[in-house]
C-alpha cells in the first residue's frame, strides 16, 4: 500500500509522540477541589484519520464513557474539535489502590480537517468503545483514478541531446 508523504504529518507524529512520553513521565498537574496541586495523567485518546470511499473518516479510541454526557464534538473553522472526560467510577479505600495504568480525566483532541469540509454534513456515531466521524470530502479533493497504458518495449532514453557547433 502506498502512503502520500507530508513533512507535516510527520511532524505531527513526532509532537505527538513527545507529547505522549513527556506525559507518561512527567504527568500533568490540576488544581484539586481544596486548591492543591495533585498529578493526574493527561488522557489523549488515539485517533486515525483515512479516505473511505468519498469520505473523510476520523476515528478516535474512547473506551469507557458515556458519548451522549461526557463527548463534545464541535467544528471552528477547519478544525474538528472532540473533547470530553472519562471518570474513575470505583471507591477505593486508601492503600486499597495498587496499580493504575488506565488514564482518566479530561481530555481534547484537535484534528485539522482539509478546505471545503461541510460541518452540517458531520455524522457520528460511537460502538464499542470508537467513535467514527464521517464527512463527505468536497469534489475537488475525491480521489480520481486515470488508467494508465503500459507500453510493452524497448523504452526511450532521457537525456539532453547536444548541437555541434
Amino acid at each position: 500500500m502506498l502512503a502520500n508523504w507530508t513533512p507535516f504529518g510527520t511532524l505531527s507524529t513526532i509532537e505527538r509522540e513527545m507529547q505522549d512520553m513527556m506525559d507518561r513521565f512527567f504527568g500533568s498537574y490540576r488544581p484539586t477541589e481544596r486548591g492543591e496541586t495533585s498529578a493526574t495523567w493527561v488522557w489523549r485518546p488515539r485517533v486515525d484519520i483515512f479516505r473511505d470511499d468519498k469520505d473523510l473518516v476520523v476515528q478516535a479510541e474512547l473506551p469507557g464513557i458515556d458519548p451522549e454526557h461526557d463527548l463534545d464534538i464541535t467544528v471552528e473553522g477547519n478544525v474538528l474539535h472532540l473533547k470530553g472526560q472519562r471518570s474513575f467510577d470505583h471507591e477505593i479505600e486508601e492503600g486499597g489502590l495498587y496499580v493504575r495504568e488506565r488514564a482518566y480525566g479530561t481530555f481534547q483532541r484537535d484534528v485539522l480537517l482539509p478546505e471545503g469540509i461541510d460541518a452540517d454534513k458531520l455524522d457520528a456515531t460511537y460502538e464499542n468503545g470508537v467513535l467514527t466521524i464521517r464527512m463527505p470530502l468536497p469534489e475537488s479533493l475525491q480521489q480520481k483514478q486515470k488508467k494508465l497504458e503500459v507500453k510493452v518495449g524497448k523504452a526511450k532514453k532521457l537525456g539532453r541531446t547536444t548541437k555541434a557547433a
